[in-house]
């Protein structure tokens, strides 16, 4: 409910396990939210320092500031 009222057209649900009841836990036994944003947000990083900045948060998933490689291989090099 508090990321619901700290970011704007932002849903949460708890991740729930498949295969077993209840909701999926880290090997830490912390449990795992999903964000839906309704509204597109303006900054992914604002987004992201907001959750981290919240009580109990450890980590997010957004991977920013990356820098991917693409590698590809070809038998006809």
């Amino acid at each position: 409910q508090r990321i619901n009222n700290t970011l704007t057209g932002c849903q949460t649900t708890i991740r729930e396990g498949s295969g077993k009841l209840g909701p999926v836990m880290t090997d830490s036994g912390n449990v795992i939210l999903d964000l839906l944003f309704t509204v597109p947000p303006s900054s992914h990083h604002l987004v992201n320092q907001t959750l981290l900045n919240m009580a109990g948060v450890l980590e997010t998933g957004f991977f920013l500031d990356t820098h991917p490689n693409i590698i590809t291989f070809s038998k006809h090099a």
